[in-house]
């Protein structure tokens, strides 16, 4: 696997990424040899940094999978961290041929993959891996993401990846100690289904994309943030935040790892066939991880001065009230703009169940 750095030299990850600057800009793409190729070699583009839980044991995870299933015959050529573009334009790069894989967020995407925003709704799940196998049928090749949003995309899923369950974080403990203190809160979501569960907490919701929240949370911009627990210190915003609501989770964040169909096509059946097989494995991987890792996160947090606080019971159980009503504004807005909201969200419950 090879990292490209615009403005830098290639590197070659053996254990784990090691960014380091190029000579000059201009690195070329890679692109899928013919069919019957002995070596392929395919883009992959990332949209966060390579220490996040999420592509750590995520895209990197995939490549060196797909590396493995065919004998170092189908290798990368890895663009981190934007570096072929910003998040939201993923969706186009794909299309556009620009890069073959690419790690695709709907929340920054939302006019395009507006119905797989479903996993981002509020307090529908605890567990990363009950939220995984809920989703990943509905977006595999015949289910109804599939169908009606990854196909018309001209796309399609080798990997999903959640995060955590969000959770209100802030920075001032007072301002989340109940659901009243609340009220009128600057609070980053990552668009889509967030900003729902923002306006429900009646706070304000601040769309920003996670690269520049650190900032955000430093200057004042922001008051808090829904988080998950687990990209706290990676993203290094345990300095200005202090607090975090321990009794309620505010959905997810889901990540695609999606192929465009022409760069599909060019494969032959067993290429195709490593590439799903490494996807299923970093799926039920990353999962895994994530699901194992918040414990042991919890008491990180507390280290760095970021205390978790209960809100009263009355509160949870308005908040959960809330959530209903979420879930009905968010399907019927679908269902009237002609897209089937509240069959994925009955479709996304049954598989909860």
């Amino acid at each position: 696997m090879k990292v490209e750095l615009l403005n830098g030299c290639n590197i070659n990850i053996v254990k784990k990424l090691v960014l380091a600057c190029l000579v000059s800009a201009g690195a070329s793409l890679g692109s899928i040899g013919a069919v019957h190729a002995q070596s392929t070699t395919l883009s992959l583009s990332g949209i966060f940094t390579p220490t996040q839980p999420m592509v750590a044991e995520g895209e990197t995870y995939f490549m060196k999978e797909v590396e493995k299933l065919s004998d170092g015959k189908i290798d990368f050529k890895y663009y981190p961290t934007e570096q072929l573009g910003k998040a939201k334009d993923m969706p186009d790069a794909l299309k556009n041929g620009l890069v073959d894989i690419s790690a695709v967020a709907p929340a920054y995407s939302s006019e395009k993959f507006p119905l797989s925003g479903v996993a981002e709704l509020p307090g529908l799940f605890q567990k990363v891996c009950d939220g995984i196998s809920a989703m990943y049928p509905l977006a595999e090749t015949g289910g109804i993401l599939y169908d009606k949003e990854l196909a018309p995309n001209k796309v399609r899923m080798l990997a999903l990846f959640f995060n955590d369950p969000y959770k209100i974080m802030a920075v001032k403990q007072a301002d989340i100690e109940s659901l009243s203190n609340m009220s009128g809160l600057k609070i980053r979501t990552a668009g889509g289904a967030m900003d729902l569960t923002a306006r429900s907490l009646d706070a304000s919701p601040v769309r920003m994309a996670g690269p520049d929240v650190l900032v955000a949370l430093e200057r004042g911009t922001l008051d808090g943030l829904l988080w998950p627990i687990l990209s706290v210190r990676p993203w290094g915003v345990e300095g200005p935040l202090t607090a975090w609501v321990s009794n309620v989770s505010v959905g997810g964040f889901v990540g695609y790892l999606l192929i465009s169909d022409q760069a599909w096509n060019k494969l032959d059946a067993t290429q195709q066939k490593i590439l799903l097989e490494a996807g299923r494995n970093t799926t039920e991987h990353a999962c895994n991880f994530m699901d194992s890792s918040i414990e042991t996160e919890i008491p990180k947090l507390n280290e760095a001065g970021m205390q978790a606080v209960e809100i009263p019971a009355v509160d949870v159980k308005a908040i959960e009230d809330k959530f209903e009503n979420i879930y009905t504004q968010w399907a019927t807005g679908l269902d009237n703009q002609g897209k089937p909201g509240s069959d994925v969200l009955n479709a996304f419950r049954a598989g909860l169940k």
